[in-house]
């Protein structure tokens, strides 16, 4: 399962928009940046039951505050 969610993760941090999310595409760029990012859309997919896409704006809004 946690591969299965990874990928899922991989696939939608691959179509990152720098328009839309521009903290999370500069973010990702890096392996230190990319692993916080992952585990910060992991945490928000389970607390709030969220597929990775919809996680990710989360995180870019909560970057963003």
């Amino acid at each position: 399962m946690e591969k299965e969610v990874r990928e899922a993760i991989k696939r939608a941090l691959d179509k990152c928009d720098g328009t839309k999310t521009p903290q999370i595409c500069a973010l990702k760029s890096t392996k230190e940046g990319y692993l916080k990012v992952e585990s910060d859309i992991i945490n928000i997919m389970i607390k709030n039951n969220l597929t990775p896409s919809e996680a990710i704006a989360h995180v870019e809004n909560y970057l963003n505050d």
